[in-house]
């Protein structure tokens, strides 16, 4: 064993504050007197049950039991007195905790403790509702029968950086305020009076694509009322996240059809005491209310939800009037804005600028010091060669080590719209770096993440968690500045304005957007010449549309995509986009080595070109590493569907029909109506001798591209090994694709 450090199996808690960003926003001494006052609370408490407190940082707070049942009976000690303290706080000023339980081995090393038992524990604590507690399996099988609780089994979950799934408990301590969304398919009874078959049919259509969304918030559903259904949420946040992202899929797949045979949901949002099956009560019947003052694929919330995900979400909402409870009072109800007004700001001609601060050290070894400031150095380097934004030089934020300014402060003096900040914990054999990146403009912070790692090659561990942070980050960069394009006017727009239009409309995925889509990017270039990023992803633009169905001239948008991709490396040869743009067209038009020595000049930023790359010239091995590094490193990419798709082609040119019916379901997710994954599916289906779902899927691709058979489909196919091609023809052919 080392010097210093012993094994214990322990029972670990994490608590986090929920929505503790938002609090302070509103009022930041307030906030840090009641946290103080909860956290005295807390700690007799844990006294009491025989625990310690391990760590309390920030909004965090981790603790150490002897026994699962003195944590877990600590922790319903905690939610109750938190409950109870908040009964006369406003709702939106409420300090409201998580907390997550397991039980492990861990290390302990001067009174500190490490391992992947705390890790566990974080992850469930981040699963669990505002309020509420979750527990692991091992925590569990030790209280069932001890403590008088019911438990919600949540089964199997994938936690982030846990290698093995874990099965997780939801404590039911009681009756609590549940999110409830009301759901109601907007004139239905026109709908079904005009076809009741196809309507019926449509309605258990979108339930299948909707409720993913729905459950991937923790969502599910509780019953029908009144017309319409019920859905439970774990927390306001999760509700509205899920709520919008189902109407965003609503949308884009009802784009092609004439107005009169849309299904449009009302969704209607509202907090309510509700357990197991609907229950006509009160609150029901004010959801009921909400949800049918939205219009038809809009969204309706209540003023107490609308409290809690405030300053939580790039959304807008606006006061849609009221409804009354029985009990008289007037609830106030709020709208999702349907598009973004004006806010008289200056018009942009590029990206805000990024400061990356000096990280701070957690833990008293001056010896880490060089792990700190290497971090950040090569986290602004990663940044600053991923060329998207800009960022303030390395010397400029240093100057700021130490010093005590506010985030906008900071900003205002460096000229920058974004602020990044990071800590860094290190023990003899872990590293954990934590970033947050507040917009200063806004004084909110818009993402934050732990970064947890083995620390052996110090340099290597660098590089990777720079490249993993940068990957991460870039993402919620453009989110944040597509709102801004997107909340300016439509008057004198500048280039990076037009580009970030372009982008946002290619993201609603349907024909008519993707021309607006090409318009817009080409409005941008012809404002500024030399906007590389417009051109590389014009170029784009232009590939995907062939492989949505959508081109009216395939040869025509293939040699486009090309001509602006070579215009866009030879304007900027260091230009990634243009090398990663340029190599997709090569390779789909039978330019395997071009496309492949392009690829490799897109990395590390986008594997995903060298795993297309390499599928079309017949190298799967490498095709399969590089598009699920692609995956794994760039999880907020709104383009993953491609790469799982990808994945799915790859898997079944290498006949390994399980995995491609696998990759391809989850591609199918991402785009409900991808032309090339319905394909995938009906071959790999056929393949796997499951005939009539390979027959429906072909009746869908047909209907998409009528006409279509074996003999011309193949011609579009440029792989280098021709054996790929006979392979999934054979397929497509076996699934209902007319031979000639």
């Amino acid at each position: 064993m080392t010097e210093g450090i012993e094994r214990r199996l322990v029972a670990i808690v994490s608590v986090d504050v929920a929505g503790y960003s938002r609090l302070i926003a509103q009022d930041e001494v307030t906030t840090v007197r009641t946290l103080a006052s909860y956290r005295s609370i807390t700690s007799d408490l844990v006294a009491q049950h025989r625990g310690r407190v391990v760590d309390n940082p920030g909004d965090n707070a981790l603790l150490e039991f002897p026994s699962a049942t003195d944590a877990v009976e600590c922790a319903i000690d905690i939610q109750k007195s938190i409950t109870e303290r908040n009964s006369d706080v406003p709702a939106d000023r409420r300090m409201e905790f998580r907390i997550g339980v397991h039980l492990g081995e861990v290390l302990v090393e001067d009174a500190r403790i490490y391992g992947d038992g705390v890790n566990v524990a974080a992850r469930l604590e981040a699963m669990a509702p505002v309020g509420g507690i979750v527990i692991s399996k091992t925590v569990h099988d030790q209280i069932a029968n001890k403590i008088d609780v019911a438990f919600t089994d949540l089964g199997e979950q994938e936690l982030k950086n846990i290698t093995q799934p874990v099965h997780a408990f939801r404590v039911e301590t009681g009756t609590p305020r549940n999110v409830i969304l009301a759901a109601s398919v907007a004139d239905l009874d026109a709908l079904l009076k005009s076809d009741e078959e196809g309507t019926l049919a449509s309605l258990k259509a979108h339930r299948l694509a909707t409720d993913p969304v729905v459950y991937s918030h923790g969502g599910s559903v509780v019953g029908e009322y009144r017309g319409g259904l019920l859905y439970q949420f774990p927390s306001a946040l999760e509700a509205v996240k899920g709520a919008a992202e189902a109407q965003a899929l609503m949308a884009q797949r009802f784009a092609m059809l004439q107005e009169d045979r849309r299904m449009q949901y009302r969704l209607g949002i509202h907090l309510v005491h509700i357990s197991g099956a609907a229950e006509e009560t009160p609150d029901t019947l004010v959801a009921s209310q909400i949800r049918d003052l939205s219009e038809p694929g809009g969204i309706c919330i209540s003023n107490e939800v609308h409290s809690a995900v405030q300053g939580e979400l790039h959304l807008e909402f606006f006061p849609a009037g009221s409804v009354r409870a029985d009990s008289g009072e007037e609830i106030a109800v709020w709208r999702l804005a349907s598009d973004r007004a004006a806010t008289g700001e200056s018009l942009s001609s590029g990206p805000g600028a990024v400061v990356v601060l000096p990280f701070e050290r957690l833990g008293n070894d001056p010896d880490q010091d060089y792990l700190v400031d290497g971090i950040t150095e090569d986290v602004t380097t990663a940044l600053t060669s991923y060329g998207e934004f800009r960022v303030v030089p390395r010397g400029s934020a240093f100057t700021y080590r130490g010093v005590s300014k506010s985030d906008r402060e900071i900003a205002r003096e460096l000229d920058a719209t974004y602020v990044l900040r990071g800590s860094v914990r290190a023990t003899t054999d872990r590293v954990r770096v934590s970033v947050q990146l507040t917009d200063a403009d806004a004084d909110q912070a818009i993402w934050a993440e732990r970064f947890d790692r083995d620390l052996e090659d110090v340099f290597d561990l660098q590089d990777e968690i720079a490249r993993s942070i940068t990957l991460r980050l870039v993402p919620e960069l453009f989110r944040s500045e597509l709102d801004r394009s997107m909340a300016r006017g439509t008057g004198n727009l500048e280039s990076w304005d037009l580009y970030q239009r372009g982008r946002w409309h290619y993201y609603r995925t349907t024909p008519s957007d993707y021309v607006k889509s090409i318009a817009l990017l080409e409005q941008a270039i012809d404002r500024d010449p030399n906007n590389g990023r417009a051109m590389s992803f014009l170029g784009f633009v232009f590939t995907i549309r062939i492989w949505r169905g959508w081109s009216p001239d395939v040869p025509g948008d293939y040699k486009r995509a090309i001509d602006i991709g070579e215009r866009a490396v030879r304007s900027d040869n260091a230009n990634w986009r243009a090398h990663a743009a340029l190599s997709v067209a090569y390779a789909f038009t039978g330019q395997h080595d071009r496309a492949m020595k392009d690829a490799e000049l897109s990395l590390p930023w986008w594997p995903a070109a060298v795993g297309i790359a390499s599928w079309l010239a017949g190298d799967l091995k490498t095709a399969a590493e590089y598009l699920t590094r692609a995956i794994r490193e760039s999880p907020g990419d709104k383009d993953n569907y491609h790469w799982r798709t990808g994945l799915g082609y790859v898997h079944y040119m290498d006949g390994n029909y399980p995995a491609a019916l696998a990759w391809g379901e989850e591609g199918l997710q991402g785009l409900p109506d991808y032309l090339q994954t319905k394909a995938l599916l009906a071959a790999t289906l056929a393949r796997l001798g499951r005939d009539d779902e390979a027959h429906r899927y072909m009746a869908e691709f047909m209907m998409q591209l009528p006409g279509t058979t074996a003999a011309r489909y193949r011609k579009t196919f440029k792989f280098k090994n021709q054996a790929h091609v006979d392979a999934y023809m054979e397929g497509l052919i076996k699934a209902g694709m007319p031979r000639e």
